[in-house]
């Protein structure tokens, strides 16, 4: 009971089913052989039998003659996992039009020719405040992710456990005894479906929970940056908001959009329809702009692969336009370091932009200082010059022993009455 997670131990209507089931399997006559077998046979014995008596009790419960303290676990994720996405979903309708706000506004400051810059500690704050709200874009997006794969998952163990249950019922529908070698992997089968599903549900539960602990995650900048403090700076700076998607389209409708020559010498440029597994392609700093995070102080923009991206180094970069990438491709190892640069400045981009192979202190995600050992001598300065201009201290005294002794008597000369 307590492997199979079918009913708690403790109730006795639950321990009764269990055990019939059990007898059904395994006779009294042959508790004996299976004691006599040794520790690895009985536990791949026992295992079985674990998998077979969960089986029976789980068509007992289809057939509605058993299954007590069996939850139901499909209703279960019917309704949990909704639940979980609808949460994931209402993070996001928050975060991203804050994020959208925030990159309008660093974006208009960014532009060449813009005369009314902001203080430089001004956009510094809407830089962290950007980078924070990707972040939880990021986390929230993956959690939507494997959500996702969760719901087809489950669905795709209901589909094969209703099989299974509808083969069986087949097998032992008007029939008085069936062959046990027939009937007894059928139930094994079901167990083991049943098993997947519950591990799903153990599974949405954690994914739900994550979830939960973002909720306060971001609300610091949000803070920091009212929505309607946002949106007057927006109207004053004459400048339309723009989701992720809608500057993507906006791009990719403009006409000779992609990227093309005169470009710099050292990179190349690769277009979709010329490279097999475009898609597949590891695109440098999560996918964002190399040229805005280095042009422009650590601008998050998504760059758009539709018109291409350039090669440098053997490593795959993304651009919001074409000027940004001919721009980038006159100085890529100018722009490359800004962006490293700014990674030491500002450690929080270093997961976001996934930059651990830039740092040799860095591995694995974790801040890793390098052990560094090297051979030493060193010696007391026993005899040192003195003022007087003799160098030598009579009362020196190196021996450890005599140093313990003279402590000692003084620590007994201290217990003692002088007079």
């Amino acid at each position: 009971l307590a492997n199979s997670s079918l009913g708690s131990p403790t109730d006795m209507s639950v321990i009764r089913e269990t055990t019939a089931a059990l007898r059904s399997v395994l006779p009294q006559a042959e508790i004996g052989s299976l004691t006599t077998l040794n520790s690895d046979q009985k536990k791949i014995q026992l295992n079985e039998l674990s998998y077979i008596v969960s089986g029976i009790r789980l068509f007992n419960k289809k057939s509605g003659k058993g299954g007590s303290g069996i939850d139901d676990l499909p209703t279960v994720l019917s309704r949990a996992l909704p639940k979980a996405m609808e949460k994931v979903d209402a993070q996001l309708t928050v975060v991203k039009p804050f994020c959208d706000r925030i990159t309008a506004i660093m974006e208009n400051d960014s532009r060449s020719g813009n005369v009314n810059r902001m203080d430089p500690k001004d956009f510094l704050g809407l830089a962290e405040a950007q980078a924070n709200c990707r972040q939880k874009e990021q986390f929230l997006n993956l959690l939507k992710a494997a959500m996702d794969t969760s719901k087809k998952q489950v669905s795709s163990c209901m589909d094969v456990y209703n099989q299974q249950m509808e083969d069986i019922s087949t097998i032992v529908q008007m029939r008085r005894s069936v062959a046990t070698g027939e009937v007894y992997p059928k139930f094994r089968e079901i167990a083991v479906s049943w098993e997947g599903l519950r591990e799903e549900t153990i599974y949405i539960g954690m994914l739900d929970s994550i979830a939960a602990g973002l909720t306060q995650y971001g609300q610091l900048s949000m803070t920091l940056y009212p929505e309607q403090e946002l949106l007057s700076e927006l109207e004053n700076l004459g400048e339309n908001v723009l989701t992720d998607g809608e500057r993507l389209e906006k791009t990719n409708l403009e006409e000779d959009s992609r990227i093309c020559s005169p470009l710099g010498d050292q990179v190349k440029i690769l277009l979709p329809d010329d490279v097999i597994n475009f898609s597949d392609l590891k695109i440098e700093y999560k996918g964002f702009c190399a040229y805005a995070i280095a042009g422009a102080n650590g601008l998050l923009l998504p760059g758009n692969t539709n018109i291409g991206i350039l090669e440098y180094n053997s490593q795959y970069y993304s651009f919001s336009s074409k000027e940004a990438a001919r721009a980038f491709s006159y100085s890529p190892r100018k722009y490359t370091y800004i962006a490293t640069s700014l990674s030491q400045e500002r450690p929080y981009l270093i997961p976001l932009l996934e930059l651990h192979s830039s740092f040799s202190s860095v591995g694995d995600g974790r801040m890793v200082r390098p052990v560094q050992r090297r051979d030493f001598s060193m010696g007391t300065d026993v005899h040192a010059p003195l003022p007087s201009g003799s160098g030598i201290v009579k009362s020196y005294e190196w021996n450890e022993w005599v140093l313990r002794a003279k402590a000692i008597k003084l620590a007994n000369i201290r217990q003692k009455v002088t007079k």
